[in-house]
């Protein structure tokens, strides 16, 4: 398996690009908000992506008994709106009566909620002219359609459905996010009272 972590190599030369690159474009706070998008960023792809098989034994193991299992194939896929959602609801409160704690059973379910909560809180700070509701709206949606659409490929390269595609993680990365947006909303007032008046370093310099 491919660990996540090796993403590590990846997001620490970012970080140290962008702040060579943005030391003299950005105010402090901007650079900072970057470079807390940027790791959030491999967060997430460790999250949804690895971590990934690489051994051809594994691999082809794992498909031949999916191949040789009627039906196995499609369990990790769906395409109904709400159907997921309403099944893990159904299945929780099912297991609550056995006394499985039912927030345990719900965790996949809020946590695709707060997967895309840093999201939709970050984007607006990052990039001001994504500060209306249906730019962000549009920008998460499109960023979870994508990760579905790459675990997808994934499946489709592996041969068996290593990672689960499913629409209603579409809808909760969405709610997710725009419930980060609800917040940047409520703090922007507090944290940047003086509304759109801060400039990049370059404009700042110019203004002098």
């Amino acid at each position: 398996m491919l660990p996540g972590s090796d993403l590590v190599l990846v997001v620490v030369p970012a970080l140290i690009w962008l702040v060579w690159w943005g030391r003299s474009r950005f105010t402090l706070r901007q650079l900072f908000l970057r470079c807390i998008l940027v790791i959030y960023v491999g967060g997430v792809v460790g999250v949804t992506m690895f971590p990934l098989p690489v051994q051809p034994e594994w691999i082809r193991d794992d498909r031949n008994t999916v191949r040789a299992t009627p039906g196995a194939a499609i369990v990790l896929y769906n395409s109904i709106p709400g159907a997921s959602i309403t099944e893990s609801i159904k299945n929780a409160r099912e297991d609550a009566r056995r006394g499985i704690p039912l927030a345990t059973m719900l965790r996949p379910l809020y946590g695709n909620i707060m997967l895309y909560v840093p999201l939709g809180y970050l984007l607006p700070w990052v990039w001001p002219r994504w500060r209306s509701w249906w730019r962000v709206a549009l920008f998460l949606g499109a960023a979870a359609v994508a990760i579905e659409l790459i675990q997808l490929l994934g499946d489709l390269a592996y041969g068996f459905p290593y990672r689960r595609v499913d629409i209603d993680d579409v809808i909760l990365n969405l709610a997710g996010g725009m419930v980060g947006y609800g917040l940047y909303c409520l703090t922007r007032p507090l944290l940047h009272p003086h509304g759109d008046s801060e400039v990049s370093v370059p404009d700042a310099a110019a203004a002098e």
